[in-house]
């Protein structure tokens, strides 16, 4: 009996150091760390935008003497895009002479059938084009403004062209509720005579509101 209680005394002890030892090695401690940063994101260099047209007016003192533009001075081309319920017309006037010559102003666009010199019946109206700071007058229940004012001068003033330089006229064509066309020509207005050009439009665009007048928008000269 004696020596099963020593027995087991001396395991127990045999225990406890061995469990001394193991608390013995080596303690893992741990060092908080900051978290790590946030990805940082570069933004892009700006990159180089394509400067927008400008408006074609006349320096502060023109220049006098200059003569109207003739039909014979100028040749113009045109190009047609079709948008949603509208065809779009970019018409370039060119002074092919050997002087300067002038537009008349506001430009004067109407729209023909191919060999024909009856206009469309379309409602011209004027708008300036890519020029946001200025508003389109015509409303009657617009009061005056002086956005409307600098609109109203810049229509009606002339605009000179220098041998080989060239001016465009944006027009955009909506509505056409009428009978169905296979071409589109466009008659430029001059003081002395009209240039007619012919254009890629081969359909009128759709009728969107068969109450309303076709409407034809007309731009100021843009260089």
């Amino acid at each position: 009996m004696y020596n099963q209680t020593m027995n087991r005394i001396l395991a127990l002890l045999l225990l406890v150091v061995l469990l001394a030892g193991c608390g013995r090695g080596s303690t893992i401690s741990a060092t908080p760390t900051s978290p790590p940063l946030p990805p940082t994101h570069t933004l892009p260099a700006p990159t180089a935008t394509r400067a927008l047209p400008t408006i074609a007016v006349p320096s502060a003192t023109p220049v006098s003497g200059v003569p109207l533009c003739r039909p014979q001075d100028l040749t113009g081309s045109a190009m047609t895009d079709a948008a949603t319920g509208s065809i779009t017309f970019s018409l370039k006037l060119t002074n092919t002479s050997t002087s300067a010559c002038r537009l008349p102003s506001p430009p004067r666009v109407e729209l023909l059938l191919p060999g024909k010199t009856d206009a469309l019946q379309v409602n011209p109206y004027y708008s300036c084009f890519l020029c946001d700071r200025y508003v389109t007058p015509g409303v009657p229940t617009l009061a005056p403004t002086q956005q409307a004012e600098d609109f109203n001068r810049i229509l009606a003033e002339t605009v000179d062209i220098q041998p080989a330089g060239s001016v465009q006229i944006f027009l955009i064509w909506s509505n056409w509720c009428g009978n169905p066309l296979a071409g589109i020509d466009l008659r430029f207005h001059l003081d002395g005579g009209e240039l007619v050009v012919s254009t890629d439009a081969y359909v009128a665009p759709p009728c969107l509101a068969d109450a309303a007048p076709s409407s034809l928008m007309i731009s100021q000269y843009i260089r």
